[in-house]
């Protein structure tokens, strides 16, 4: 059976310059694409995963490494390629904050330290202050659909959908 053609696996997303797997959903660095294709969810044998990343590393406007570059916190609409996911926090103290996260904790801690919200000048809020707390927390932050570039590492970051696809 013939490997995969680099088209097969990849997606070229111009506008922010990188490379995106169909299969996996997120960017991944040209510099990382023998690693990528020898992982069990590929399979790829060496020689194969090799001759793909020459053949990426050929393509134009595409960086290597992901220092640098600049990508949005939100967007109007999904990027094509990226996974969906529907299952994030927004931070909703300030109309312009960005922040998106997947756990209450997160939100939580960015609210308290970015936000000031919740901080007791002389350390932890008592017991019973709590439910209070956790209470104007809650109204501080809404469920939001997102993306990710990249899974780890520079540009791993959660990307707010604001106006996810119909079928979520």
């Amino acid at each position: 059976m013939a490997p995969p053609t680099t088209e097969q696996l990849f997606l070229q997303l111009p506008e922010y310059r990188v490379i995106v797997g169909r299969k996996c959903q997120h960017a991944i660095q040209p510099t990382k694409i023998v690693t990528h294709l020898r992982h069990p969810n590929h399979r790829i044998p060496t020689l194969d995963a090799q001759y793909i990343q020459y053949t990426v590393s050929t393509w134009q406007g595409f960086v290597q490494e992901p220092q640098g570059l600049i990508f949005p916190h939100s967007v109007i609409y999904p990027i094509p390629g990226l996974a969906v996911y529907t299952d994030g926090l927004s931070c909703t103290v300030l109309e312009n904050c960005d922040y998106v996260c997947r756990s209450i904790d997160s939100i939580r801690k960015h609210i308290k330290v970015e936000h000031n919200l919740g901080l007791n000048p002389h350390g932890r809020p008592p017991q019973c202050e709590l439910p209070i707390l956790h209470e104007l927390q809650a109204e501080c932050m809404q469920r939001v659909t997102y993306q990710r570039l990249f899974l780890s590492r520079k540009g791993s970051y959660y990307i707010y959908v604001r106006q996810p696809p119909d079928n979520q």
